[in-house]
């Protein structure tokens, strides 16, 4: 295997790996809403408003 095709290989893994651990953020952020819809996201509205 040449070296600038194993580079090339080795980048475009390291991408689909970011958009796994991407979408997979995603669906746990989704998951955690609607597990919890009567409390919704209170951490957000502690940080937009600090005491």
């Amino acid at each position: 295997m040449s070296n600038h095709l194993h580079h090339e290989l080795a980048r475009h893994h390291r991408a689909q790996r970011h958009e796994e651990a991407r979408t997979y953020r995603l669906l746990a952020l989704l998951r955690q809403t609607a597990q919890a819809p009567r409390r919704p996201a209170p951490r957000l509205r502690l940080e937009r408003r600090p005491a």
